[in-house]
């Protein structure tokens, strides 16, 4: 069986329908003439033209013609849709493993006397254990500490004599 190589440019190429137009420009063209028509033939006096329904007509193809308008290689309604996907998403992430799937589910749980315990005793207890707090990380005054936050949470501590 005989095989060929496809390039890849052959899927990137836009399809040019008329002139540099390509599909969308020409439905966002002619959905103007239809919204232009609307306004001739639904706004009174039916069928005439007026000053109002040339200012309506002018303004919508404006717009349509704009969103038509190419900018850096894609047309403006492209460009339109991705800021308004950009302002809808989230813009707080909350991260956490124990989500309600690999979470332990208690059916009856109860509270004893021992987990009734303040938070802050014990951490004073951690923080009491902890050696390195208890003695001073800058024994003279010439020496240079930075102390940087690493990418994984914690934090990166250089230590230099001056």
């Amino acid at each position: 069986m005989k095989s060929t190589v496809v390039p890849a440019q052959i899927t990137t190429v836009e399809d040019k329908i008329a002139g540099s137009l390509n599909f969308i420009q020409i439905i966002l063209l002619v959905f103007s003439l239809i919204i232009g028509t609307a306004f001739y033939g639904l706004i009174p006096p039916k069928l005439h033209l007026s000053s109002l329904k040339i200012v309506l007509m002018i303004a919508e193809f404006a717009v349509f013609g704009l969103l038509a308008l190419r900018y850096k290689g894609r047309i403006l309604a492209d460009w339109l849709v991705i800021y308004l996907r950009f302002k809808a998403r989230p813009r707080i992430y909350i991260f956490t493993k124990n989500d309600a799937q690999s979470r332990e589910q208690f059916a009856d749980a109860k509270i004893t006397r021992e987990e009734k315990i303040p938070l802050v005793a014990t951490v004073k207890k951690r923080i009491k254990k902890n050696k390195l707090i208890e003695r001073p990380v800058i024994e003279s005054s010439g020496s240079i500490v930075s102390i940087k936050p690493s990418k994984k949470g914690g934090f990166d501590v250089e230590y230099q004599e001056a």
